[in-house]
Formats: C-alpha cells, sequence, structure tokens
C-alpha cells in the first residue's frame, strides 16, 4: 500500500515537472494564431510594438515584486540588453512578416531548423561546443535538416509551376528569422552565465519595446488599431501577455526543471499543433510531400539535440 502511494506520488511529480514545457508550446501555439489573425487587421509593426508592449507591462510588474530593485541591473548592463532586444527586434519583423505571406503551419514547421542553426552557431562562439559538430549524429542530423527544409518548400503546392512573390517572400523571412533566431539564443547563453533567466528576458523585452515605438511611429499606424473594438485592442494586449511573457518564462522554467535537451525535444511537437489549429482556423492544409519531409526535418532536430543532451549529462 505504502509503495504504491508513493509510486503514485512519484508519478505525479514527474508529470508536473512536464507541465512548464507544455504551457510554453501552448502559449506558442496561441501566439502563432493570434498573430496570423491580426494580419489582416493591421499592419506588421503596429502589433508588434503593442504585443511587446504588453508583455513587458506584464514582467516588469511580476519581477519588481519577485526581485525589488532588480531594474538596477538593468541600468548596470543596459548595452547587453539593448543588443538582445535589438536581436529581438530583427527577429519578430521577420517572423511576424513571414505570417502576413505564408500559413502558420508552414512557417513554424520551416522555422524549426533554426534548431540546427544554434548548434552550428554554437561551434563558432563556444570551444566546448566544437566536439559535437564533428559527430556523426549530428552530421547526419543537419544533412536530415537541409533535406527536410529543401522538402517542405519544394511541396508547395504550386512549386513547379512557379511560387508567387508574397510565397518566396515569405520563406526568406523565415530562414531569416531562424539565423537571427540562432544567434540570439548563443548570445542569451553567455549572458544567462551572470542573470536570472526571468530578469534577462524581462530587460530584453523592455528593450525590444523601446526600439519597435519608433518603428511603430515611422512605418507602423496605431490609428488602424485604436479604430477597432475594445476586444481586439485587449486581444492584441494579451496576446502579448501569452505568447511572449508566458511563453518565454514557461520555456526558461521548463530548462531548469527537465533540462535543455529534454524541453527542446519536446519544443518539436509544436509544427503539429499549429498545423491542427490552423486547419480548424485558416483551412491550411500541408501537401503530403511537407508532412513528410517536415517529420525528416524534426527527425534532423531531434537527432542534434540528442547529442546535446549527451554532451552535457
Amino acid at each position: 500500500m505504502k509503495e504504491s502511494l508513493l509510486r503514485t506520488i512519484r508519478a505525479e511529480a514527474g508529470a508536473a515537472r512536464n507541465l512548464p514545457i507544455a504551457g510554453a508550446i501552448l502559449c506558442w501555439v496561441a501566439a502563432v494564431m493570434f498573430v496570423k489573425y491580426f494580419s489582416s487587421l493591421m499592419d506588421v509593426h503596429t502589433q508588434n510594438f503593442f504585443r511587446y508592449l504588453g508583455a513587458s507591462v506584464f514582467l516588469s510588474i511580476l519581477v519588481s515584486v519577485v526581485y525589488p530593485g532588480c531594474f538596477r541591473k538593468f541600468l548596470a548592463r543596459w548595452p547587453v540588453f539593448l543588443l538582445l532586444g535589438g536581436m529581438v527586434v530583427a527577429f519578430q519583423i521577420c517572423w511576424v512578416n513571414s505570417l502576413y505571406h505564408v500559413d502558420p503551419a508552414f512557417v513554424s514547421l520551416l522555422g524549426k531548423f533554426s534548431t540546427i542553426l544554434i548548434t552550428i552557431m554554437a561551434f563558432v562562439f563556444y570551444r566546448e561546443e566544437r566536439e559535437i559538430v564533428r559527430q556523426g549524429r549530428f552530421l547526419l542530423g543537419f544533412v536530415l535538416g537541409l533535406a527536410g527544409v529543401a522538402g517542405v518548400v519544394a511541396g508547395i503546392a504550386n512549386f513547379k509551376t512557379g511560387l508567387a512573390q508574397p510565397q518566396k517572400l515569405g520563406i526568406v523571412f523565415v530562414i531569416s528569422s531562424s539565423v537571427i533566431w540562432a544567434l540570439y539564443i548563443n548570445l542569451v547563453k553567455r549572458v544567462l552565465r551572470s542573470e536570472n533567466s526571468l530578469q534577462a528576458f524581462t530587460f530584453t523585452c523592455v528593450s525590444a519595446t523601446l526600439f519597435f515605438l519608433p518603428i511603430m511611429l515611422i512605418w507602423g499606424d496605431a490609428s488602424v488599431l485604436f479604430g477597432q473594438s475594445s476586444v481586439i485592442i485587449t486581444l492584441v494586449i494579451i496576446s502579448g501577455v501569452i505568447g511572449i511573457a508566458g511563453a518565454n518564462s514557461s520555456y526558461y522554467l521548463s530548462i531548469k526543471r527537465i533540462g535543455m535537451a529534454k524541453s527542446a525535444n519536446l519544443v518539436l511537437a509544436q509544427p503539429f499543433l499549429v498545423a491542427l489549429a490552423s486547419f480548424f482556423a485558416f483551412s491550411e492544409r500541408l501537401t503530403p510531400v511537407q508532412w513528410i519531409f517536415g517529420v525528416i526535418l524534426l527527425t534532423g532536430c531531434a537527432l542534434v539535440i540528442r547529442v546535446q543532451g549527451k554532451e552535457t549529462e
């Protein structure tokens, strides 16, 4: 009886350890859906600013309560966080623009190639990561990843007859966002060696919002948002809290609880959930070829993550 109770408690504790990554994945799926929905209502720069504004206000209140006086660290290292904030802005502009040109499942699937790019860039920045890139399993994962990316693009229904200009731009934006994200993650890894993760992300988010403000004032149009119903305005703010603050905070907590390798592996489920949500929300259908090569791409990513996991055990 006692042993059975202990097993039950351990099982429930193990399940609870996976709750943060489940929350992060669901938040990211919601973020993709929100951004795609807003794409028909307002421009890229307006939704970027107000979504990040919502996330920044939420996170600033949270860290000020949990870590009183923590913004002194921001002032002490402002160049670092302005750099990270600038990279977030570049990533976000490319990623959000991609959803204005192509559908969510395609963006989520193709964007997972950043998993492999992160390791390749780590080869440049960190000496301890260089052994990973030389391993056969990594090389196999890299080849599968490249094949998957090519297949997902070639699997577009009208690929043989010629892609439309919006589709070409969408692909360029997705790949650009993946490269920027990989570089950003490697820089974040260095910063987190000496900084609390929640504080670091909050300072980065605030910095990004400061950059987004002049961009929105010059190239955006806030009047379009304020011309929407109060429901839409509220949804834009909430989407920032969920898709930016909620997703990233949950992901950092997951890394702390179950490790980076396992967290990254579980995130590979995101494109399938996005595909399911996008099918019902936007009637998006990936072609059979895209599904096949999408699985090949994610398999390659999983191999790379597995190598990383073994190296850090």
